[in-house]
């Protein structure tokens, strides 16, 4: 199992900058972190980006991401992806 020590410096500066509420500083800092350990991490990661994305006002992008990942269309709907025959 991993050692929690090893997630608090491992994304001390993208957690800090977050809430110091320089959310740009988050986006970059994330950019450079390519080679997390574990899936975890990943997704704090993800997670905070996302949170730093939206007080930025960037809710397109977050949106858009999220509903390409999750198969949902813009209007919501789930969307097939099968064409018709």
């Amino acid at each position: 199992m991993q050692d929690p020590s090893d997630s608090d410096s491992t994304l001390f500066a993208v957690r800090n900058a977050f809430f110091l509420g320089a959310h740009a500083e988050v986006v970059a800092e994330a950019e450079d972190m390519d080679d997390l350990e574990s899936p975890d991490m990943r997704m704090e990661l993800e997670c905070y980006v996302w949170r730093a994305r939206l007080a930025m006002g960037d809710h397109e992008a977050s949106g858009k991401r999220r509903r390409r990942q999750s198969g949902v269309g813009a209007t919501g709907a789930a969307t097939d992806r099968r064409r018709p025959t």
